[in-house]
This record gives structure tokens, sequence and C-alpha cells, in this order.
């Protein structure tokens, strides 16, 4: 059951109320925030914390017993820090105001991730050649279930090697008062590859091509929707995957009149492999850097630079998009 009729269903069975102050990860204050939800239950084909945490338990490169804690939910009513765009809600950003309930799970808004996937794909149209837009709208359907599994691989990927919480409980992305973006940057695209080896690992073939599709239109979408309205984007994340991806042969800038990016290849075997190429270069260049014993800055410098060897592709990448976008305004 998806759509409506879910998100009627899970208000009736187990609904929420939260109150407090949250945090979003980008900003420096928390803010009086509200947040009324109910659990979505997990249905076939979809994951949930338990399986990941199991897969995460038997990885090479997992440290320590699994955390993540991730559940979905249907939200009917948002506030405060919840309005913000981010789609899912960590806990450790959140104080219960007196008398009020904790946060006990990280929580995924599943209505507000399906509203930016709707607002991201006619931007995504723009900027891809159709063969590539088919296989990133048409691979991730059910949109609802691909969306949700390509989180819940996301968050698998901050856990593994020296924990996305652990680096914010150390000051690791901030320099005095000051944000390091590009550490930012380069651990959500650690996250992001590291992703596509737990969905290989924990998916069917077919649902794991579609976590890949959905993260595609999720990290394209918004990287063109930014540079069409100016509304804030993902910096240089969808960029950076980019340049991740050519470094594959798996992604290229078309040429001709009206250039697009395109995929050289969809067919699901191809998708796969080029998936696996992700998750093991995050892991050699990376997630084994930060389990080798280095201190913060050893780990701080193996990003930045993987960050610098990055870069001329993924402004590559940038250029290209801003001018497909000039063009079709011509």
């Amino acid at each position: 059951m998806l759509g409506s009729d879910r998100l009627t269903s899970a208000h009736q069975r187990q609904a929420f109320v939260i109150s407090g102050t949250y945090r979003v990860q980008s900003r420096k204050g928390a803010v009086k925030s509200l947040l009324d939800a109910a659990w979505l239950p997990v249905i076939q084909g979809e994951l949930d914390a338990a399986g990941v945490n199991m897969w995460l338990a038997r990885h090479p490169l997992s440290a320590g017993s699994p955390e993540v804690t991730l559940r979905t939910a249907a939200v009917r009513q948002r506030s405060g820090g919840f309005s913000e765009g981010d789609a899912i809600y960590y806990r450790q950003f959140f104080t219960p105001a007196p008398g009020s309930a904790p946060m006990d799970s990280d929580v995924l808004d599943i209505a507000k991730l399906m509203d930016h996937w709707n607002r991201r794909l006619p931007y995504l149209r723009r900027i891809v050649n159709d063969e590539t837009f088919d296989a990133a709208s048409c691979n991730a359907k059910p949109t609802w279930t691909a969306a949700r599994n390509e989180y819940y691989c996301h968050e698998a990927g901050h856990a593994l090697g020296w924990r996305v919480q652990h680096k914010y409980a150390a000051g690791y992305f901030r320099l005095g008062e000051r944000t390091r973006w590009p550490l930012v940057f380069i651990e959500e695209l650690r996250a992001d590859l590291q992703s596509f080896g737990a969905a290989l690992d924990l998916l069917p073939i077919h649902q794991a091509a579609g976590v890949f599709a959905y993260h595609l239109a999720h990290r394209l979408g918004l990287a063109a929707l930014s540079a069409t309205t100016g509304e804030p984007g993902a910096g240089s994340v969808p960029y950076l995957f980019c340049a991740v991806l050519d470094r594959f042969g798996a992604i290229a800038i078309g040429h001709g009149t009206r250039p697009r990016l395109e995929l050289r290849r969809t067919d699901v075997a191809s998708v796969a492999e080029t998936m696996r190429n992700c998750a093991e270069f995050a892991a050699h260049t990376l997630t084994e850097v930060e389990l080798s014993g280095g201190d913060a800055l050893d780990i701080s410098l193996q990003a930045a630079r993987c960050y610098r060897e990055l870069e001329p592709d993924a402004e590559r990448y940038a250029r290209a998009v801003a001018a497909i976008i000039r063009t079709a305004r011509q």
C-alpha cells in the first residue's frame, strides 16, 4: 500500500508528537520545533534499521556496534527546524520540551521526500538526455520504496569507518566558528558511494539499481533546481559524484548544439558494476584511512586530498550544468 491510503493507515495506528528544539545540521542554533507524525510499518521490498545493522555488524569497515536507528514516518504537521529542506531529522540535534516525548530514533519524513522528488524531476529532465532521464525516473519506481531504501543505505554509508555522529561530536567539520565545507561535502560523498555497496548486498539487483536511479535524480535534480532558481542546494556534492562516475567512464557530457549529461550504460548489470566501483573507491580512498589508526588531522587531510583530486572534474560538470541551463533559457 502506497500513497495517501498508507499515510492514513499509519496515523490511525502509530501516531506520535514530539515538541522541543531542533538544530538543522547547517545552522548554528536550535529553534522551537514540533513534529506530528506516525511511524510507517515496513512492507516487502523495504529496508529497515535492523537489516542494515546486521549488514554493518558483518562489514569489515564497521567499527564497534551498529548505530543506525532510522525509522520512516508519515508527517501531518511540522514546524521550526523540521520545516527546513532536510527530509531526515537526527535525534542528536533534538532536545525535548519539558513533558514532551524524547526523539528515540532518527526520522525519515517520507512525504517531504516525495515532495522533493516531484519538484526536482522536471529540473533533472533539463540537464540529462532522454535515456538517462528514463533510467532515473523509471528504475526508481515505486519511488516511495526506492527513496526509503536509498536513505537507509545512505545512513549505512555514514556508519562505516569513523561514524558521522562521532565526527560531529568531535568537532571534525568545524574550525573555530567556521564550517569546513569540503569536509562536509566529502563526508556526504563517502556515504553516498558506500551506500551503493550496501544496496547491492541487501537488495535484489533490480531494487539496488533503483537505489542508484533514485540517488541520481535526488542529487542531480537538486543541482539543476539550484542552478536554475538560485535556491540552496547540496554544494559541490552532486558534481563530486559526477566526477567519481566520470573516473569509471559511467557518465559524460554530451556534444552537439544542445548537450546533456548522459549515463554511458543504463542496463542493470552495468549500473551494478558502477555501484560496486563507487563503493570500492570510497572504501579505499576514505573509509580505510579512517580506520588505519590516524588521528582527526590525518583523516581530514586525506579527505581534503580527495576533494582536491576530484575538484577539477566536479567544476567541469558544474560548468556544464550551468551552460545547459543557460542554453535552455535561450
